[in-house]
């Protein structure tokens, strides 16, 4: 191959992968509700919100059909992008190990791609059966990361503003998509 073609190879390469990025068109999603996205410049110029930037909370629900809430704040300097549809969560035991045989299934589509600027929050509700004689295990944490690639961090469930544990009857549990608070 001439060393004429090889450039123009390598110049459209370089060119598709900039012009992909800088749309915030980069993501992969798994339909098993761990979804997340892989962008790295969102359309109105501010970056993907990473995991580490945001504070996450775990509330339980104590009424109504929706089990429970997690949120995320931007505790950053700048404004960044919520350019997932689902956070990616996993219920953990007593050892913070996740537990095995769970599905998380996505559920309603959030309002993303969200911009939070610093101090805003973006949450989603989460379902899943915490009664009867299918209970197969008892839950005593979550992780939660926004990018498939970010560390997760760990986020205790809360109940009127207390740590609490919970059973998890069922195997299975719904992650809705985020939305603006």
């Amino acid at each position: 191959m001439r060393a004429h073609t090889i450039g123009k190879a390598l110049l459209a390469a370089t060119v598709c992968v900039v012009s992909l990025s800088a749309c915030g068109n980069l993501s992969s999603s798994k339909e098993d509700g761990r979804a997340g996205s892989a962008s790295l410049i969102a359309d109105n110029g501010s970056a993907s919100c990473t995991t580490e930037q945001l504070e996450p909370t775990f509330v339980l629900a104590t009424t109504g059909k929706v089990a429970g809430h997690v949120s995320v704040a931007n505790t950053g300097s700048e404004p960044c992008v919520l350019d997932g549809s689902y956070p990616t969560i996993e219920f953990n035991n007593r050892d913070a190990l996740p537990i095995d045989g769970v599905t998380y299934r996505q559920g309603n589509p959030g309002s993303g791609p969200i911009t939070l600027a610093p101090g805003e929050s973006a949450a989603a509700e989460l379902d899943w059966n915490d009664m009867g004689p299918e209970c197969v295990a008892r839950v005593w944490g979550m992780h939660l990361s926004v990018r498939p690639e970010d560390q997760p961090k760990s986020v205790d469930p809360l109940l009127n503003d207390k740590p609490w544990v919970f059973d998890l009857c069922g195997n299975e549990v719904t992650v809705h998509g985020w939305q603006k608070v």
